[in-house]
């Protein structure tokens, strides 16, 4: 069976490669917004994975996390943080909030599958 993967990504190239390149192993759902992914699974959508972009419009991916690992429904699924920043504070902030992973852009696609795939092994 696939797992569900909710990407979460405001720039739309970048949305659209990762969809396309995880798609070829995992069943991917995609959302623009923090706001528009909490919609999402609030009405039904279970992602086995969350990837989260750290800088998006409206809710950051941070303060997302944060609303997410509070909720009891919601806290068991990995989510792994995409970010342009160097910020070693960044990242310890979002490990702190509840991130299973942080992963650097820019990243090699394959890397990324790996790092879905560990965290799928580990929360099953």
């Amino acid at each position: 069976m696939e797992s569900n993967i909710l990407l979460v990504e405001d720039n739309e190239m970048m949305r659209t490669f990762l969809g396309r390149i995880l798609s070829t192993e995992f069943r991917v759902f995609t959302a623009e917004t923090a706001e528009e992914a909490q919609i999402r699974m609030e009405t039904g959508l279970q992602p086995d994975v969350i990837i989260i972009d750290l800088k998006l419009p409206g809710q950051s991916g941070l303060e997302w996390l944060s609303q997410l690992k509070s909720n009891p429904e919601f806290a068991p699924i990995p989510c792994i943080v995409l970010s342009a920043s160097e910020s070693v504070e960044d990242r310890i902030k979002c490990l702190e909030a509840g991130a299973a992973d942080f992963v650097l852009k820019p990243f090699h696609p394959r890397e990324l599958s790996l790092r879905i795939a560990r965290q799928l092994s580990i929360h099953v």
